[in-house]
């Protein structure tokens, strides 16, 4: 028994090959990770071989693979690192498919000298740089000059209108509320259960196995986890697929950063999130970043939580707190 390393399970076959001429049986793999050494963020591949003389010595013969009893058992398990290659490459073409668009960014727009205060207070609301010229170039088509709140309503329905969604459901539905550790998932889910149970019978879990028919709506408080335990994402997403009428929301918290916001949408990408609502907006002081991921990740909200008068509350319809915190940082009032 030997074990061979390559860059590929394909080069150390042949490694294995050009030591044993007359053949060998590979009873083993694995793929090494040399990220977590810090090395490199490349992985080798190993493999350990019997040569096929002491094979025949150790292992009973078979007139062919179909009266091998390990041969399924050797396929399955060879099936087993495809799916999570496969999972592996979805994650990463999310990853890709947002950064690539983040390149926009170091665009430098040819801005005339009235259209300049406006844009840089859109940058500094957390508008990227391309979504704050299109708005602006839209109070340009419209012939817009700020001078009060209301001014901006126009502009931003114009441009940012199709990333906000109704939340509809019906007897029968569910909604599936995943999110991060410290996201406000938790808060979030008896907030949507007072809002809907005026019209609706509400049953609350936190297990998707004890899913049962029922009348009303049920919804689904899924257990928080980070992005980077696979496991229990792949749980998640195997439980949530086989589940009729769902409506899968992430919830992100609106002081999480830019970067990370995208890391998270990506992420949780295989689980096919619907929509997304933002919880904590009242603490961010940059509201443009949210529309910023929306755009980027081209994904809607379904509203947001905001904290006034004392109490926490879920809105639905937030485009005016969006035109509100715009309007300030541009020192309208109405």
């Amino acid at each position: 028994m030997k074990r061979f390393t390559g860059t590929s399970y394909d080069s150390a076959i042949k490694l294995a090959g050009f030591e044993f001429k007359d053949g060998f049986e590979i009873i083993s793999k694995r793929e090494i990770n040399l990220s977590k050494t810090g090395l490199s963020k490349e992985s080798l591949f190993e493999i350990t071989v019997i040569p096929r003389e002491a094979q025949s010595k150790t292992i009973k013969k078979y007139d062919n693979n179909l009266t091998n009893p390990n041969y399924f058992k050797l396929i399955k398990n060879e099936l087993k690192d495809i799916k999570e290659l496969k999972t592996e490459i979805l994650l990463l073409r999310q990853e890709v498919n947002l950064l690539s668009k983040r390149i926009n960014n170091l665009i430098n727009p040819d801005i005339n000298m009235v259209e300049v205060p406006n844009y840089n207070a859109l940058i500094e609301t957390g508008f990227e740089k391309p979504l704050a010229l299109k708005f602006i170039r839209e109070m340009s088509l419209l012939n817009i000059k700020p001078k009060k709140r209301n001014d901006l309503i126009s502009p931003f329905n114009n441009r940012f209108k199709d990333l906000f969604i109704k939340l509809s459901i019906n007897d029968g539905d569910n909604i599936l509320i995943f999110g991060q550790p410290r996201s406000g998932k938790s808060e979030l889910v008896k907030l949507i259960a007072k809002k809907i149970s005026e019209n609706h019978q509400i049953k609350i879990i936190n297990e998707l196995q004890k899913i049962e028919p029922h009348k009303g709506i049920t919804i689904i408080d899924a257990p928080e986890f980070r992005p980077n335990q696979e496991g229990m994402l792949k749980n998640l997403k195997k439980s949530s697929d086989s589940i009729n009428e769902t409506h899968r929301i992430l919830v992100i918290s609106s002081i999480t950063g830019l970067e990370e916001m995208l890391h998270i949408v990506a992420s949780f990408s295989p689980i096919k999130p619907d929509g997304i609502i933002f919880t904590r907006f009242d603490e961010t002081i940059l509201p443009g970043k949210l529309i910023s991921v929306l755009n980027e990740a081209n994904i809607k909200i379904y509203g947001l939580t905001n904290y006034k008068n004392k109490k926490v509350k879920f809105i639905e319809n937030c485009e005016k707190l969006f035109i509100n915190c715009i309007a300030k940082n541009f020192g309208l009032v109405n």
